[in-house]
């Protein structure tokens, strides 16, 4: 069997796969000296090969499921002439495969395509949520399984997109963002830069939390215990107590670290 490029012949794997019911992935590859052609790729089940043990565990309350148990199906390829001929095919498995219509939903086979991309970026400009824009695509398909993703691949999309489009050192359209939103929300906000121009702090409060202060702002709390993960940056809350002995808000900020410098301008912002 030959192909004409690399791409087509992950296409005809991931074809093949989709149709037995499993995902695939790139594998290794060589290519050719002082080139950037590519001599050899290997096409392997997503379940290739053991996840090395994550010294970090203990530190996490959530750990990912896994998912690889050393399967050994793959596709190699191999160029020779400007043609890429297979020169090694394993096909059995030894995990249980999808079935049914289920293989679509594996992620090698799931694919936003440009125009569905253009028309969620156009939904969003109106203010229509990427939830209710996939749910129209979703009727436009006759169903879910004519989609070809889901919806957190689309979400992803969408932010890769736009995540891009800030260039290193460049926060102008971040900033940008940052503004918009809480100047709809009637939020006061700050903004900290490093002096490359990469955001660090961001302080935010609103107006019920300024009123809030000053009715019970007497005696208050600095947190910083919440985090995502162990790993992620800290997420700042003032708090207080009510006349009713609850708990709330002053001032909130995500922060770059927890050094003295950091929390002493967190605090001056206050």
């Amino acid at each position: 069997m030959q192909f004409l490029s690399e791409e087509e012949a992950y296409l005809f794997y991931n074809k093949y796969a989709c149709s037995l019911g499993f995902s695939i992935r790139r594998g290794n590859q060589h290519k050719v000296k002082n080139s950037s052609t590519i001599q050899q790729r290997t096409f392997t089940c997503s379940r290739q090969g053991v996840h090395a043990e994550d010294k970090r565990e203990d530190k996490f309350n959530y750990s990912r499921p896994e998912t690889r148990c050393g399967c050994d199906a793959r596709m190699k390829i191999s160029l020779t002439n400007g043609i890429y001929y297979v020169y090694e095919f394993k096909e059995a498995h030894n995990h249980s495969l999808a079935t049914g219509n289920m293989s679509q939903y594996l992620r090698s086979h799931r694919k936003v395509t440009e125009a569905q991309l253009a028309n969620a970026e156009v939904a969003k400009s109106v203010g229509i949520s990427n939830k209710a824009t996939i749910d129209l695509m979703t009727k436009e398909a006759c169903g879910p399984e004519n989609l070809g993703f889901i919806s957190t691949d689309m979400k992803n999309r969408v932010y890769s997109k736009r995540t891009l489009k800030a260039k290193v050192g460049d926060t102008g359209g971040v900033l940008e963002l940052w503004r918009r939103r809480f100047q709809k929300m009637s939020f006061f906000y700050s903004i900290q830069v490093y002096k490359d121009d990469l955001i660090t702090n961001i302080f935010w409060t609103d107006s019920k939390m300024v009123s809030d202060y000053a009715l019970f702002g007497d005696v208050i709390c600095f947190d910083t215990t919440y985090r995502k993960l162990d790993d992620g940056r800290p997420f700042g809350l003032i708090v207080g107590v009510n006349n009713h002995k609850k708990t709330i808000v002053f001032g909130t900020a995500l922060l770059y670290d927890e050094t003295v410098e950091v929390l002493l301008g967190f605090l001056e912002h206050f």
